[in-house]
């Protein structure tokens, strides 16, 4: 009887277990197709396996986050989204505020959000403060009234300053990179029924440095939605594609 093998989804499971050290293939159980074989270079290859059960360093030695480069180490956006705020070596920001950096409107900048949120911060932090004191005054004025001891109150909390703008689009750019490869999904995805051609001249005519005068023509695909799906850059009618 003919020995069929794993399917394709029971492998990628096992790739899934191997990438976070819970799976050690034994001798003969290692898959034989090249594709699953070269999975598993990339994953012997990737920075965030677990090597001899040693602990996994996230952050590398200038404070960068080190980034899974096998694609096993990463969560589904389904699991992602869960999480409530984008983190990073030391701090984490509420997705609430990566969303108000999103439109690019006038005056919406990450000195904007850094001084808005440093001024809700601070009216927060006046409030509590203001809330504490009288708190320690009512205790201070029972204390009188019932003769106990003189109580020490310890001095409030001061203002922790936010970190500065660049920090926030830093965290913007790690919010994009995580969806990634769905935007590149999007972008890459020929989508639509009608597909229109549409040839000019005009955009070979500004080509300067060494790619002036290789093309003649500039053809872009599109869809119903005037989505420019691809551009080919052509010397001549006929053949003579260049890209």
């Amino acid at each position: 009887m003919t020995k069929t093998g794993k399917p394709d989804g029971c492998w990628a499971g096992i790739m899934h277990q191997y990438a976070q050290g819970k799976h050690r293939f034994s001798t003969g159980q290692r898959p034989k197709s090249k594709k699953w074989k070269s999975v598993i270079q990339r994953i012997d290859a990737c920075p965030l396996t677990p090597i001899f059960n040693l602990p996994v360093r996230y952050i590398d030695i200038f404070g960068r986050k080190i980034l899974c480069k096998c694609g096993y180490h990463v969560l589904d956006p389904a699991h992602r989204n869960r999480f409530p705020a984008v983190l990073t070596a030391q701090l984490a920001l509420d997705r609430k505020c990566v969303t108000i950096l999103k439109p690019r409107t006038v005056g919406n900048s990450s000195s904007y959000l850094q001084q808005a949120l440093e001024e809700v911060h601070s009216e927060e932090w006046a409030r509590h403060t203001i809330e504490y004191l009288a708190d320690c005054e009512l205790h201070k004025k029972r204390s009188t009234i019932t003769q106990s001891d003189v109580a020490v109150y310890m001095r409030p909390p001061r203002f922790s300053p936010l970190p500065l703008a660049q920090w926030f689009e830093t965290v913007h750019a790690n919010e994009i990179l995580g969806h990634l490869e769905e935007m590149k999904g999007i972008i890459t995805s020929t989508s639509g029924r009608i597909l229109k051609l549409d040839s000019t001249k005009k955009i070979t005519k500004k080509l300067a440095g060494g790619l002036a005068y290789t093309a003649t023509w500039m053809t872009n695909v599109s869809n119903e939605c005037g989505e420019v799906l691809n551009c080919v850059l052509t010397t001549g009618e006929g053949a003579g594609l260049e890209g």
